[in-house]
């Protein structure tokens, strides 16, 4: 996580491992856009905290042009996985 991210996604994502399901459903569903795009090329910002925190959400903000027209993520989880799904 500290090599894919920036100081600031480390603060503000609360726990690291959120961050990196995050980055990981943006980076798949963004990845068919910009074949040369790495994990380091996302940034995840807006991170709001619902439903007592079991449920996320996020947006990403990237240097790369690539479309980020609904740009809304979802983390949610049980009570052993993490689940994101992002919404390009």
């Amino acid at each position: 996580v500290r090599r894919t991210s920036t100081d600031n996604e480390l603060t503000y994502a609360h726990r690291p491992e959120l961050l990196w399901v995050a980055k990981e459903a943006a980076f798949k569903a963004l990845s068919h856009q910009s074949p040369n795009l790495l994990l380091p090329d996302l940034e995840c910002v807006d991170w709001d905290s619902h439903n007592e925190n079991t449920l996320w959400t996020f947006r990403i903000n990237s240097q790369k042009t690539l479309d980020l027209s609904r740009n809304l993520g979802f983390i949610f989880s049980d009570e052993e996985h993490l689940f994101s799904i992002y919404y390009q």
